[in-house]
């Protein structure tokens, strides 16, 4: 019983649904400068010194803006799923809706050997995946939308 559950997990995965059309959704980069606070270090010399600050530096940080610009018929809902296929967030979606998606620090975006990836999945109100967005960002900097790359962060 166990092995077919795991084959029908493994048969009804949403890979072969299809990719969104472009000109329906539209995905913007939000960089901000914020700062990275680090594991706190043994005692040195100069943490024993008070008229020395020490602050923490400021870092790039990712946030992607996307927005629904047109739903097909019967889609009501959208789930987004990060590259270890946790749900991120799951909400019922409206034309014109902006989903916030934070990303996090590029340099962590792009230490990633296999890459860093979110996939966002439009639903019917039974749940039926009818198309999928997925933003990708190789180890180098290169980010995809769909597979088409979309520029360089």
């Amino acid at each position: 019983m166990k092995w077919l559950c795991i084959a029908f997990l493994i048969f009804t995965l949403p890979e072969d649904v299809p990719y969104r059309a472009g000109d329906d959704f539209e995905a913007r980069l939000k960089f901000e400068l914020k700062p990275r606070h680090a594991a706190p270090l043994a005692q040195s010399y100069s943490s024993l010194r008070s008229d020395i600050q020490q602050a923490p530096s400021l870092l790039p940080f990712l946030t992607v803006d996307f927005k629904v610009l047109r739903l097909y018929p019967g889609e009501v809902r959208v789930r987004v799923e990060d590259g270890m296929g946790e749900t991120v967030m799951s909400r019922k979606v409206t034309e014109g809706m902006a989903l916030p998606l934070t990303l996090g620090f590029t340099d962590d975006l792009k230490g990633h050997p296999d890459g860093y990836a979110y996939s966002i999945y439009f639903m019917t109100r039974d749940r039926e995946v009818t198309s999928r967005v997925v933003i990708f960002f190789e180890e180098n900097g290169i980010f995809r939308i769909n597979g088409e790359p979309r520029g360089k962060i």
